[in-house]
């Protein structure tokens, strides 16, 4: 991408099994509501379940800056990192699924 992302994303940087995962709260990972979009370095995006905050532990910046680096260089997102589930997130992603 030549172009940064003039969209913000919010994601919340979690440690799932070792390794640091981005979840996207707002972007839907299906077309069902407690879905959404995720990013690793291995496998990059995926669909995860909203409950994953729960079974994760918060990434310190030392961890998930590696992988923040990826996404606003390489991929072309503008972040802003969030350490809760924005409460808004959820009608978000019902509102984007309901207009597919």
């Amino acid at each position: 991408m030549d172009e940064q992302d003039t969209e913000v994303t919010r994601v919340i940087f979690r440690v799932l099994e070792g390794e640091v995962i981005a979840i996207f709260p707002d972007d839907p990972g299906t077309n069902d509501w407690w879905t959404c979009c995720s990013y690793m370095h291995v496998g990059q995006h995926a669909s995860t379940d909203k409950g994953i905050v729960q079974f994760t532990k918060l990434a310190t910046p030392e961890q998930y800056q590696p992988l923040h680096d990826e996404l606003e260089k390489q991929i072309g997102y503008k972040l802003k990192v969030m350490k809760k589930w924005p409460p808004t997130s959820d009608d978000i992603r019902r509102k984007l699924i309901a207009r597919n």
